[in-house]
């Protein structure tokens, strides 16, 4: 399929396959023109850059398996994550951003810095998306991010809702280490930060949106299931060091992956992060898996993102689990 030099978007759609539908896109990253690649499957998004010879081969291939095909032509910029499109503007202060080192006092942003300005970016939109239709009667909205370390980006949530969306927030960080905490609460008296174990944070009150960002191997289990036990009404977690199944993970029929360090690592992050969503969902959440940022800027751009609703669609988790000789956290 020849692409059309003056192409905005391309849309294929009525599969005939597990994928529902594909979105290509011109895009521009580090200065060179290439094509982005959005394939729908099961309520997921799955992103890929290609050049455009690589892309025409692709979509030859795909177009047999739909039996739409809608292309738009006109100008379009180019440009990935256009900077008019992004919450927090290069050039404009961010005092949190400036703390993180990400820019200058100035407010430009280091060049080496730009993928993680860009990762920013996405979860604030992310996580504007979440709340932008949550009825909290009048009250201010109700974060709380657990496991905050530094709580630098929780400084960047307060001053997003605060100076961006003028929207009422309340705003507390969790973290175990009290020395991180008290130095923290000394920069920024905005947010309501706490040391203390997570298993014992109790606000005494409901809770809109709980966070868990990097929080490192099983302790995103324990995060998880705190939140859903305190009932948040949405939850987004970014996992970070999958290690604890790595080392458990036995079965014969599987030796022809396990035995490659890397696919077993691999293979192990899919299965911790597909027993959390599930497990969520047992507990009455939609819960999706989704690429919050593109790879090329950072590795690790796995959100689960759940969201209440009250219906719980259990799986036999522990059957799986047996299947695997494995035994997630957070089944514990």
């Amino acid at each position: 399929m020849k692409l059309a030099a003056d192409f905005a978007k391309i849309v294929l759609s009525g599969s005939r396959t597990g994928t529902n539908k594909i979105i290509v896109r011109p895009i521009e990253i580090k200065g060179v023109p290439c094509v982005q690649i959005e394939e729908f499957r099961n309520n997921q998004a799955f992103h890929k850059n290609m050049d455009f010879a690589a892309a025409e081969k692709y979509l030859s291939a795909a177009r047999r398996n739909f039996s739409n095909v809608k292309v738009t032509r006109g100008t379009t910029d180019l440009s990935h994550d256009k900077a008019k499109n992004r919450i927090l503007q290069d050039g404009v202060v961010c005092p949190p951003l400036v703390a993180l080192g990400i820019m200058d006092d100035a407010g430009k942003v280091f060049k080496s810095k730009m993928d993680k300005f860009i990762q920013i970016n996405h979860f604030l939109g992310i996580l504007g998306d979440a709340v932008k239709n949550l009825d909290t009667a009048g009250r201010p909205i109700e974060i709380v991010d657990f496991c905050c370390g530094k709580s630098y980006l929780t400084f960047v949530i307060q001053y997003y809702f605060a100076e961006i969306l003028k929207r009422p927030v309340r705003i507390t960080g969790i973290d175990s280490k009290s020395d991180v905490i008290k130095n923290c609460s000394d920069i920024n008296t905005d947010v309501n930060l706490i040391a203390d174990d997570i298993n014992n944070f109790n606000p005494g009150h409901s809770i809109d949106v709980a966070l868990s960002l990097h929080a490192c191997d099983t302790a995103t289990d324990i995060v998880l299931k705190r939140a859903a036990a305190l009932g948040a009404r949405v939850i987004l977690s970014v996992p970070c060091c999958h290690k604890q199944l790595a080392k458990q993970i036995k079965n014969p029929d599987l030796d022809f992956i396990l035995k490659y360090g890397l696919l077993r690592e691999r293979f192990a992050e899919i299965l911790t992060d597909a027993f959390r969503a599930d497990w969520l969902a047992g507990q009455g959440y939609k819960t999706d898996v989704m690429e919050f940022v593109d790879y090329d800027n950072s590795p690790k751009n796995v959100m689960i993102r759940a969201v209440k609703t009250g219906r719980a669609a259990a799986a036999d988790l522990r059957h799986i689990a047996k299947e695997f000789n494995i035994t997630p956290e957070i089944l514990k």
